[in-house]
């Protein structure tokens, strides 16, 4: 699937279905946004779509995209960044029992959020996997 040459949001809805991890204790992620490279949403589902407003996208796009955010505010929860490569990003909430990570690439960014009680440690390797695969599609 050639994503490039796509700006159809079925195409980064079935694309993002490789992110419909199982584990252990249910779903990894609990929720998944894409971003078009210009910020308007490509795809939404689960926590994205059920608890954030459209201003708190948009503001969740211009932090991905500021290498030196420290902190990331969406409505009534609060993400500390603790590693932003190149606008990948890992940040987690109170008490580390909430968590974003993105990847992003030319076409778009694709976030996810992970719950207790999966981790950072657990819900990375399958993100980062992922973000190789966008990256090179």
């Amino acid at each position: 699937m050639n994503l490039q040459d796509t700006n159809d949001d079925a195409t980064w809805a079935a694309f993002v279905q490789e992110l419909q991890v199982h584990g252990a204790y249910g779903p990894v992620f609990s929720g998944i946004l894409v971003f078009y490279s210009h910020g308007a949403v490509a795809f939404e589902e689960g926590w994205f779509r059920d608890h954030l407003t459209v201003e708190a996208k948009r503001g969740l796009f211009q932090a991905l995209g500021d290498q030196h955010c420290q902190r990331i505010d969406l409505d009534n929860q609060a993400f500390y960044v603790v590693e932003n490569e190149f606008g990948n990003v890992c940040a987690v909430g109170r008490h580390r029992k909430i968590g974003l990570i993105s990847q992003r690439s030319l076409i778009g960014t694709v976030v996810v959020l992970f719950q207790w009680p999966y981790m950072l440690q657990t819900a990375m390797p399958t993100m980062a996997k992922f973000g190789h695969k966008m990256r090179t599609s």
